[in-house]
């Protein structure tokens, strides 16, 4: 079977099982959303490239952005299991008006966590992303940040949704043109004794960038044990097989199809520091270290992994920061997969209770066999302000940079050299309860972080008691 059959039947069977569960429950409750954030962006770099005909191009883009938002709780449960979300924008500029459009970027998200038995429980996500020509920020500011980062052990709560592998996230700021990618990810955790808790998982993640794609599947397992109920040590191995075309040569676009298989073992713990997190400030630690083989030939041959992720909370405010080490692929530009290590750190804290402010960076380092590294930060900050229940309005500013080394030439995919960007939005939202009743939005308390985010404490997600559940731990309402 081809893989682009295989990920139809996938997110098929997945669709199939969101409506069975959803028709299981007669009395499950049903919500949906409404939002349209309207925005004006300046961008200094709007194709992020140094390519003459592209260099340093300026704009000011108006951005208008409707977001339909889904969620299903279960009767009896407090908070939703599947949750999902569509957005999309028209893009008008205002000197490179070859460049407006509806519907070029499109972000789509959905999470479903389903307990078949109290000692079983599954998630399944998928992040589907797709971006024309542009690198404007708009839609990455429309939002408040997203998830907070999950440890090794943890099943997402409440529908969350899986957060991208590293060079999904990044990868638009190497590459150059319209970009498609889609990435589904499954999880099961079976609870084999009161301490000692089995997972497996398989994810299947797919670029394409100028014709070239590049299709990564993941299958793995990891036994968990919690001790004292602050600890959850932890052991895993999977496997990924790396499929790509990718661009070979200096100054050349002609390209090569490849196979690379990456086996991986990691051994860590996941800390939680405390209960009372309304009371007292909290940290959740997370260390997992291994190797990582690639058998191929093509790109390092070994790697040092690490999943490093330290949360902190306060009444009021939440600081996170996370360290990821292995290897990934390189959205073809690169023959054979890449050594990636990312450092990212998110901050965000109730000011007053209408204004809200949000720091965030994140930079990435990749080793390649063609390009030697490519460099890539992000960093941004911005404020969020609740007129009413119903609208918004925010300021946000972001910067990026990045460098893709030397060997690495201007091709249909690629630019070459050393590339930076700054760009300031200033927004506002109107947000809507479309289902069951459709009116202006009624919700009085809108957390920092969504609650499908917040971190699990006392062992792993099918150990907890009830009265434990994240949904209740949120100091962030």
């Amino acid at each position: 079977m081809r893989l682009v059959e295989l990920r139809q039947l996938l997110l098929a069977c997945f669709c199939i099982l969101v409506t069975w569960a959803v028709a299981e429950d007669a009395k499950a409750a049903v919500a949906g959303g409404i939002s349209l954030g309207v925005g004006e962006e300046y961008n200094d770099n709007i194709f992020f490239s140094n390519e003459k005909k592209d260099k340093n191009e300026s704009d000011f883009i108006t951005h208008i952005v409707p977001t339909f938002t889904f969620s299903y709780a279960p009767f009896g449960s407090a908070v939703p299991t599947l949750n999902a979300s569509l957005s999309t924008s028209g893009e008008i500029y205002a000197h490179n008006s070859d460049q407006n459009n509806f519907g070029k970027n499109i972000i789509s998200n959905i999470g479903y966590t389903y307990r078949a038995t109290p000692r079983l429980a599954f998630y399944f996500g998928d992040s589907f992303r797709r971006e024309g020509s542009t690198r404007t920020i708009g839609l990455e500011a429309f939002a408040a940040p997203p998830e907070l980062p999950t440890t090794p052990t943890q099943l997402m709560p409440g529908g969350g949704f899986v957060a991208l592998p590293t060079f999904q996230e990044i990868g638009d700021l190497v590459t150059k043109g319209s970009n498609v990618s889609n990435f589904i990810f499954a999880d099961g955790r079976y609870l084999y004794s009161p301490n000692i808790t089995f997972s497996g998982w398989y994810s299947t993640g797919y670029t394409n960038t100028g014709g070239t794609g590049e299709v990564a599947n993941t299958i793995g397992f990891r036994g968990m044990y919690n001790w004292r109920s602050v600890h959850n040590f932890h052991a895993g191995y999977y496997v990924t097989i790396l499929t790509s075309n990718s661009h070979t040569g200096k100054n050349s676009n002609s390209r090569s199809t490849h196979t690379d298989v990456i086996h991986n073992i990691d051994l860590g713990d996941d800390f939680f520091s405390a209960l009372k997190i309304n009371i007292d400030p909290t940290w959740t630690i997370s260390a997992t270290g291994g190797v990582g083989i690639n058998t191929s030939g093509d790109g390092p041959a070994v790697g040092l992994n690490a999943n490093i992720t330290m949360i902190k909370l306060w009444e009021r405010a939440v600081l996170n920061m996370t360290v990821r080490r292995g290897f990934t692929g390189t959205a073809g530009i690169s023959s054979g997969p890449a050594l990636t290590t990312s450092i990212s750190t998110g901050f965000g804290i109730r000011i007053t209770p209408y204004l809200n402010g949000f720091l965030g960076t994140e930079y990435s380092l990749s080793d390649t066999q063609d390009s030697d590294t490519l460099k890539v930060f992000r960093g941004g900050g911005g404020l969020q302000y609740w007129i009413t229940n119903w609208l918004s309005s925010s300021l946000w500013y972001g910067y990026r940079f990045r460098d893709v080394g030397g060997n690495i030439k201007n091709t249909s995919i690629a630019s070459a050299g050393r590339v930076s960007g700054n760009a300031v939005v200033l927004t506002a939202s109107i947000y809507f309860d479309a289902y069951p009743n459709f009116r202006l939005s009624r919700q009085t308390a809108r957390p920092l972080y969504p609650q499908m985010g917040a971190p699990l404490y006392m062992g792993t997600e099918l150990q907890q008691p009830q009265r434990l559940k994240p949904e209740s731990l949120s100091p962030l309402q």
